[in-house]
């Protein structure tokens, strides 16, 4: 992304917005190869961490 694409906000932010935060759904995400779907992943899962909604620990509602 070059310094002009910067200051604009994503056609999809909103849905990026809502992987992050929407954590009692399930979602399907499909996008094209280098387009963000391994960094909504990671934002998911640490969203998930940070509220307690999961945990690391082996257990119901845990990661692993």
């Amino acid at each position: 992304m070059n310094a002009a694409n910067k200051s604009q906000p994503l056609v999809d932010s909103a849905a990026r917005e809502r992987i992050k935060t929407d954590l009692t759904s399930t979602l399907i995400v499909e996008a094209a190869a280098g387009t963000g779907k391994t960094t909504a992943l990671v934002d998911r899962i640490l969203s998930l961490l940070r509220t307690g909604t999961a945990t690391l620990a082996s257990g119901a509602h845990d990661l692993v």
